[in-house]
């Protein structure tokens, strides 16, 4: 039996329960109906019910095939749409005509089916393409086509009636070929253990209760015995194939859940390392430019002062370390006093190189910061300042407040556009008109922050832009160098 249970979690008894007295359902309101029908009149009513039942689980096997693609399930599809159809056909002709009377071409139509069915295994439907030709569409067709046979040939006067003592070998016949059949189904299935079972008890049973509805008086035990195991066999089935479908699809729409849950996640850790390469980008390419501009100053005759050459040489040295830094991942852990004038004055140098003004003196003052964190940011200051205020002085000044040293660095531009004012820390925000990338002042505030620093924007300045950096003031002789 555990083999033929449903794992926890995808199905319940409870659920077993209400789909049964769903199917169930048609029958007790044809009963309180019409009084106490007879057996042969309630198995009679019973076979739409279950046909129709089948053709609603085809269609959750549609579903269970479009989320999974197999290849079982594509066949069981295709397999119970065409059994459901023609069987509901079958039930419809059998209101009007006695079934005793066309039993020989009904045992030979079964017949037919199973050998659909079984060329449906061996060719099963997963074609992508038209409507028609997915396995709820090949199984309606094939279906329609054996229905319009039966529409055409029972309505004829012509006799179709086993002759006697038939009944049995065409039971026996029907009955081992749907043996055959649900035997047949594991050796190509890919469905979980559980659906296996289920379905091959479903298919022996199909066949038998087939079996049970072509027999009529000449069978040994025809009697209200033969008429009960026909309907009790014809409810099992419409139970079975209905609670399995919807197992499968629950257990498809679940195994989706949690492969788009896990594609999520990764596109998180993608989207997260990809962030993290363009913030490494964004410093790389601060530096290498300062470090570019050094060098073809330095490269250039009679350019340079006997002063600043050797000023340009110890901001490139400087830069290097720096660049060497980021690529390696081996910034200082902790903040670390230092002389403010030694992270200012290869920034103030190298944006000099790359013919910007920027007004700066150094004044000696004693921080304690993360001395990589301090340059990235103003570094990124300095670079907005000469993109969105291009030929505008830019002002570096420092002041004090109580506990501590307050950068100021601020020009004379357009300033901040006001439809990124509220949110220009955040990642990616720029105004429509903006070159940037968004992301500098995110990174420069967020490594601040690490750095037990901080950064703000002054809405107050006027005319252009003034962003402050605080970072914690120290009086002590600085202990890191910032010059390797």
């Amino acid at each position: 039996m555990s083999k033929f249970s449903v794992p926890g979690g995808v199905w319940s008894r409870s659920a077993t329960v209400c789909t049964t007295a769903v199917i169930v359902a048609p029958l007790v309101i044809l009963a309180l109906s019409r009084g106490v029908p007879g057996l042969a009149q309630l198995t009679a009513s019973s076979a739409p019910t279950v046909n129709l039942v089948g053709l609603v689980a085809s269609l959750l096997l549609h579903l269970h095939w479009r989320l999974t693609r197999t290849a079982s399930t594509a066949w069981l599809c295709a397999g119970v749409a065409l059994v459901s159809l023609q069987g509901l056909t079958v039930a419809v002709i059998a209101q009007r005509t006695s079934v005793a009377g066309v039993s020989s071409y009904l045992a030979a139509a079964s017949l037919v089916v199973a050998l659909l069915l079984v060329l449906l295994a061996w060719f099963p439907p997963t074609v992508r393409g038209p409507a028609w030709l997915d396995p709820l569409g090949v199984g309606l067709t094939l279906g329609a086509l054996v229905a319009a046979c039966h529409l055409v040939v029972l309505n004829g006067e012509r006799s179709w009636a086993l002759p006697p003592g038939a009944g049995v070998p065409s039971a026996v016949v029907l009955v081992a070929s749907g043996a055959a059949l649900a035997q047949a189904l594991p050796r190509r299935s890919d469905l979980p253990p559980w659906a296996q079972v289920r379905f091959q008890v479903a298919i022996v049973v199909s066949f038998l209760w087939q079996a049970l509805a072509l027999q009529d008086e000449s069978f040994p035990l025809h009697s209200d015995l033969v008429l009960s195991l026909g309907l009790l066999s014809g409810l099992v089935v419409a139970v079975l194939t209905s609670t399995t479908s919807l197992a499968l699809l629950r257990l498809g729409i679940r195994d989706q859940q949690r492969m788009v849950s896990a594609v999520r996640d990764r596109l998180d850790d993608l989207e997260e390392s990809t962030r993290a390469d363009r913030e490494r980008m964004h410093e790389v390419m601060g530096s290498i430019a300062g470090i570019a501009s050094a060098t073809e100053l330095m490269s250039s005759p009679h350019v340079l002062t006997a002063e600043e050459r050797p000023e340009l040489e110890r901001m490139v040295t400087h830069e290097v370390a720096r660049l060497h830094r980021m690529l390696h991942n081996v910034h200082p852990p902790r903040a670390v006093d230092i002389a403010l004038d030694d992270v200012l004055q290869p920034l103030v140098v190298g944006h000099r190189a790359q013919g910007n003004e920027v007004r700066w003196a150094p004044d000696g003052r004693c921080v304690s910061v993360v001395p990589d964190a301090l340059a990235q940011a103003v570094s990124v200051l300095l670079a907005n300042a000469a993109r969105h205020a291009p030929g505008s002085p830019v002002e570096i000044r420092v002041t004090d407040e109580p506990g501590w040293v307050m950068i100021r660095v601020t020009d004379e531009g357009p300033g901040v556009s006001p439809s990124v004012a509220d949110a220009m820390f955040d990642w990616g925000a720029r105004s429509g008109t903006s070159s940037g990338s968004g992301i500098g002042l995110h990174l420069a505030r967020r490594m601040l922050v690490d750095g037990t620093g901080r950064l703000t924007y002054d809405p107050a300045h006027r005319p252009g832009a003034s962003f402050v950096v605080g970072v914690r003031r120290v009086v002590a002789e600085p202990s890191y160098r910032a010059l390797p």
